[in-house]
């Protein structure tokens, strides 16, 4: 059987981890792939990632000897503490070796350096997490495990660009 999750995931594998942030307690966002430039229309160039995972639900970042942090953590931790931390991870460039798939979209992501990143579902009816690509979305919600694919906006072709 050809599962639409373990597909989205295989495309995860061999990339390294190039960009991190939280945006307070409810939202981690995980930049995946090689950085590309990005014409952002108030900032400018930007480096942004080939893929971004952005998580709604539970988490945690783990080593082999320690939790590092969690969701929860975020309303306890200053968030600059929080980012710091983040982006020291990014900066060894971990690359995702593999994955595993738990119960109700559940997943956890390894690295060659030996982080993990788990995802666990803590709603039974909200989205728990996304990959968002260049032109679509994979959602992922606990309901069913039910997979959309959402098309993205291409902003150039909305502003009449190339």
């Amino acid at each position: 059987m050809n599962d639409p999750l373990q597909n989205e995931l295989r495309r995860l594998i061999n990339q390294p981890i190039s960009d991190c942030f939280v945006i307070g307690p409810d939202l981690l966002c995980v930049g995946l792939g090689p950085l590309r430039s990005f014409q952002h229309d108030e900032e400018g160039a930007i480096e942004v990632s080939q893929w971004y995972l952005h998580v709604h639900c539970g988490w945690r970042l783990r080593s082999a000897e320690q939790l590092m942090l969690g969701s929860y953590d975020i309303d306890s931790v200053l968030m600059s503490d929080a980012q710091i931390l983040l982006s020291a991870l990014v900066a060894q460039r971990p690359v995702i070796t593999e994955f595993t798939v738990g119960e109700f979209g559940s997943i956890s992501l390894k690295t060659d350096l030996g982080y993990t990143l788990d995802l666990f579902a803590n709603s039974a009816d909200d989205e728990l997490w996304r990959l968002v690509y260049e032109h679509y979305q994979f959602v992922v919600t606990a309901e069913l495990c039910s997979y959309t694919l959402d098309p993205v906006p291409n902003v150039e072709e909305e502003e009449g660009g190339a």
